[in-house]
């Protein structure tokens, strides 16, 4: 597929740009994502956070069903995620929630994140709730029961931090891009924290190339992960 329009003509008619770029991601991951056999496996665990965790969820539940080979996986996959809460009233400014975020944030409210103060965000008035994040991902889903931690852990995180945007990145030292730079690390550290030895980490990022930043998540990445690739989705927004 080259275009969005595409894949919602095959696939999948509600699709954002954002669910386009999760499913061409793990469709080409899809081998390296999933725990070995499906016959061997007990669950297949995964985890979604920040802007696209709906609509990575949405587009992996599509890769899974898309061939034989993943399907039996499709049937023992438990996903969990975090991003901000749908219903927050708390919030700055208005914030236009995508319909498919919120109707699956309503129908899987125990399969989301919930933070003391509601918010949903792992960062939220200069406090990172990360303490509090591992916890919940740690004790697994209503039906992990008596499992162990390390079998509670997610198989799979797909992580997408806010984008940084070139007139943020412009504006060199200002608090809100540092504060957005900020976010991406502290996503990556989130997710390299709750992770099972041997797991799979997409960090979807909109715009590396205007992160200053970038490098050094690469160099984290490459110090925890036996491979590190860079793929840059070939899906454009309509128009584009």
């Amino acid at each position: 597929f080259s275009t969005v329009e595409e894949i919602r003509k095959t696939i999948a008619p509600e699709a954002s740009v954002g669910w386009c770029q999760a499913y061409e991601v793990l469709h080409r991951y899809r081998s390296s994502m999933l725990p070995g056999s499906a016959q061997d496996a007990n669950a297949f665990n995964s985890l979604h956070l920040g802007e696209h965790a709906a609509a990575s969820t949405f587009a992996l539940n599509h890769v899974l069903v898309s061939s034989a080979s993943s399907q039996p996986f499709r049937l023992k996959w438990w996903w969990r995620a975090a991003s901000e809460n749908p219903q927050f009233e708390g919030r700055e400014s208005p914030y236009e929630v995508p319909e498919a975020e919120n109707t699956l944030f309503c129908n899987h409210q125990d399969a989301w994140f919930h933070t003391d103060d509601d918010s949903g965000n792992l960062i939220s008035g200069g406090t990172w709730r990360v303490e509090q994040f591992w916890a919940w991902v740690s004790r697994g889903h209503l039906a992990s029961g008596s499992q162990s931690v390390a079998s509670r852990l997610p198989h799979l995180v797909f992580a997408s931090p806010p984008a940084l945007s070139s007139s943020v990145a412009n504006k060199k030292g200002t608090s809100l891009g540092q504060a957005v730079q900020g976010l991406a690390f502290a996503t990556l550290v989130a997710s390299i924290g709750v992770l099972r030895v041997g797991g799979c980490l997409c960090l979807h990022l909109a715009n590396p190339s205007l992160d200053p930043g970038f490098p050094a998540l690469l160099l984290l990445m490459a110090l925890c992960f036996e491979r590190v690739e860079i793929f840059c989705p070939g899906v454009r927004p309509p128009g584009a």
